[in-house]
C-alpha cells in the first residue's frame, strides 16, 4: 500500500491478516470495542487495550490494563516509545510494527505455539540485484513451512 512516507504507520498483524494503520492524531484508543480508534476483534484483545500518544519522540504505546498485556522482545511492557521496527505483541498471534525498519524478524513463543512474523525483508545477492524487495510474511501456530 502507498502511503505519505512522512505520516507514520503502524503494522498489525493478526490470524485475520494485515492492516496498515496511519497514526494521524494525538492520541488513538486501542482495542476490541467497536468505538476505539484502531479495532482488533480478536478475544485476546481488551475492551479498550492500549493507547497510543503522541510524544516529541514519535508515538508512545501505554498499556490500558488489558489481561494479554503488551509484550517487547520478550518482556511485558507497560509504555513504550515506539521506534522503527518495534514489534509490540498482543497476547501470542497479534503483533504491532511501527513501519520504517527494512526487515525486522518478530517471534513469540506461547504454550508451545509459535508465530513468526518477517516484514519489510529485503536481500541483495549482489550490490545491484535485490532477490527480495518489502517482502513481509507471517507463519501463524502450527502450520509448517518448509523451503526445498
Amino acid at each position: 500500500m502507498a502511503h505519505n512516507a512522512s505520516t507514520p504507520h503502524l503494522i498489525i498483524a493478526t490470524s485475520h491478516g494485515r492492516e496498515d494503520v496511519p497514526l494521524q492524531q494525538n492520541q488513538l484508543t486501542l482495542g476490541r470495542d467497536p468505538t476505539s480508534d484502531i479495532v482488533i476483534a480478536d478475544q485476546v484483545v481488551a475492551f479498550v487495550h492500549a493507547l497510543l500518544e503522541r510524544t516529541r519522540g514519535g508515538y508512545e504505546i501505554i498499556d490500558a490494563g488489558g489481561a494479554s498485556g503488551l509484550t517487547f522482545n520478550g518482556a511485558r511492557v507497560q509504555r513504550r516509545t515506539l521506534a522503527d521496527g518495534d514489534v509490540i505483541w498482543i497476547g501470542p498471534n497479534i503483533s504491532l510494527t511501527d513501519e520504517g525498519a527494512t526487515a525486522h524478524v518478530g517471534q513469540i513463543a506461547r504454550e508451545g505455539e509459535l508465530r513468526l512474523d518477517a516484514i519489510h525483508l529485503k536481500q541483495f545477492i549482489d550490490k545491484k540485484h535485490n532477490l527480495l524487495q518489502d517482502i513481509s510474511l507471517s507463519v501463524l501456530p502450527r502450520v509448517v513451512v518448509v523451503a526445498g
